[in-house]
């Protein structure tokens, strides 16, 4: 009987959607039992963009309740954050997922669904590489939502899911991602941070060469993302790693930044007796646009950069510096 109570208490009755607590369950469950069976596992978000958080998470439930009918009894559509859903589909691999992702659009498109109509969406589908925790796994899905393309739901029929970035999302997409989540931020009034994390791959390739450099690079990729929490997310940038972390201050983004320096320390990557990292960190202040936020971290981390390895430059919106 308690085992029952607890299992309703982390489901919306209403609906049958499993809500946050719910989901960090049922991928931690998920997880487990991919490692010990070594069946495939994968996981696809959806994340909604709209004027209202409100209007989000209207469009969320008609499309959740399109799911309920396109998925298998052993998938699980769960809340993930304010305007996402998580679904998390055991024995599922990611070409399987991406047709299960068609299929939705498919059936959204056909559907009378009013909110849902008015919003845009971008999706990600990842699958589950063994030995990979339950957080590092659900970042490389925050990170495939930013980099695939927001379409239309009135144009789902035409367009399947991109294929989600392995590591990350790059370029253009970083600034999608950063300026979604400033918006959100602004609308739930919570903190951003932005830390951008120099890496020194200019001397692994004289050492190791490209392959070898970006071996290095993925290697600081995936410790971070094995510190971060459910909605985090990681982005490469021509040598450097941005991360942004949505109700996060400086002091969360200074201790990813330390635990990172720490393992390097204990452990450096691949044949490399050590790599240098330094980092600029800046927090989002009201009326920042995504180009002074990035502006600000990419100025402290030159001004770390080139104070030497390890250090970290926190730069404030009145355009001060400190170390």
């Amino acid at each position: 009987r308690r085992y029952a109570e607890a299992e309703r208490a982390l489901t919306d009755t209403a609906t049958g959607i499993r809500n946050r607590a719910g989901y960090e369950s049922e991928l931690d469950r998920a997880v487990t039992r991919a490692h010990a069976t070594g069946l495939p596992l994968s996981l696809l978000v959806l994340s909604a963009v709209g004027p209202t958080e409100r209007r989000e998470d209207a469009g969320i439930d008609e499309l959740a309740a399109v799911l309920l009918r396109v998925t298998r009894a052993t998938d699980v559509v769960c809340r993930r954050e304010a305007g996402e859903l998580g679904i998390v589909l055991p024995e599922t691999t990611g070409d399987a997922a991406r047709r299960l992702y068609v299929r939705l659009r498919e059936e959204a498109a056909h559907a009378a669904l009013s909110h849902s109509a008015q919003l845009t969406f971008a999706a990600g589908v990842v699958e589950w590489r063994p030995n990979e925790p339950s957080g590092a796994f659900d970042s490389r899905a925050t990170a495939a939502v930013g980099h695939s393309r927001v379409d239309d739901l009135e144009l789902v029929a035409a367009h399947a899911v991109s294929p989600a970035s392995p590591t990350s999302t790059e370029g253009q997409s970083f600034d999608v991602r950063l300026a979604r989540e400033i918006a959100r931020a602004r609308r739930l009034t919570r903190p951003l941070t932005l830390l951008v994390i120099d890496v020194d791959v200019h001397a692994a390739g004289e050492r190791l060469g490209k392959p070898g450099a970006e071996r290095a690079l993925g290697d600081v990729e995936a410790r971070v993302a094995a510190t971060l929490s459910n909605g985090d997310s990681t982005c490469r940038m021509e040598g450097e790693l941005a991360v942004i972390l949505p109700g996060s201050g400086v002091a969360q983004a200074e201790a990813v930044f330390a635990q990172l320096r720490a393992s390097l320390a204990s452990e450096p990557p691949g044949d490399l007796d050590r790599i240098a990292v330094s980092a600029g960190i800046t927090e989002v202040a009201p009326g920042d646009d995504p180009p002074d936020v990035r502006d600000r971290a990419e100025h402290a981390v030159s001004q770390a950069r080139h104070a030497g390895s390890g250090t970290v430059v926190i730069a404030l919106p009145n355009d001060d510096s400190r170390r």
